[in-house]
């Protein structure tokens, strides 16, 4: 089954607390402690079109620009 967020999180949540992360981790909510998003933001940092992150009930869309 694909996965989104955990039930009452927002995105904002989800995105920007590594204690939140790491709780999500350990109770086997997600597989990894979400470095992807970190590392995609980083990345994109100092570009003028950056990443789109959708978040849906079942699953997360990231759209990255060239």
């Amino acid at each position: 089954m694909p996965g989104g967020l955990p039930q009452g999180v927002t995105k904002e949540e989800y995105l920007n607390n590594p204690v939140l992360l790491n709780l999500f981790y350990r109770l086997k909510l997600i597989e990894t402690f979400g470095t992807g998003f970190r590392r995609i933001k980083q990345a994109y940092a100092h570009e003028v079109v950056r990443p789109s992150f959708t978040f849906m009930e079942n699953s997360i869309n990231i759209k990255l620009q060239p």
